[in-house]
């Protein structure tokens, strides 16, 4: 996680078009929730989302409240996932679609926008785009994910 916060500051905005640019602590929130289950998920979350707010100058605790929410609903998914019938893919693009919409809607909502444009101009192609880095960071941690699954 620490890594992944690490390469969103120094890394990402070499990868960032027309203010596009992949969310790595979605991602690595993904990855973590389905590996290390709710809980553990969630605290992880709570002080990386701390981190982010403080060196970013959002107020403290919005993205660790967002991470959080994150954590739970993926971890949620995973639990249920028998029942459901999702698989990764599914569980991810729904964990960082619900991630990159609360972002928005806390911090680009008080903007002159409609919520459907920045839906379809911001979340959309980030959350895309973070699916994509996602899946490289899946390759890394594909082995332990399979056991994971099968067990």
């Amino acid at each position: 996680m620490v890594s992944a916060l690490l390469l969103q500051i120094y890394i990402v905005p070499f990868f960032s078009f027309n203010q596009i640019k992949p969310d790595l602590i979605a991602g690595a929130v993904v990855l973590i929730s389905l590996l290390l289950g709710i809980p553990e998920a969630m605290v992880i979350s709570f002080f990386i989302g701390l981190i982010i707010d403080s060196l970013s100058g959002f107020p403290l605790g919005t993205s660790a409240l967002v991470y959080v929410w994150g954590a739970y609903i993926i971890g949620f998914f995973k639990k249920y996932e028998f029942w459901l019938g999702f698989n990764f893919s599914v569980i991810a693009i729904v964990g960082i679609l619900f991630i990159r919409s609360l972002i928005t809607i806390i911090y680009l909502l008080g903007t002159d926008w409609a919520f459907t444009n920045l839906f379809i101009v911001r979340v959309i192609p980030e959350t895309i785009y973070t699916f994509a880095f996602t899946g490289i960071f899946f390759v890394f941690f594909r082995d332990r994910l399979q056991k994971l699954y099968l067990t």
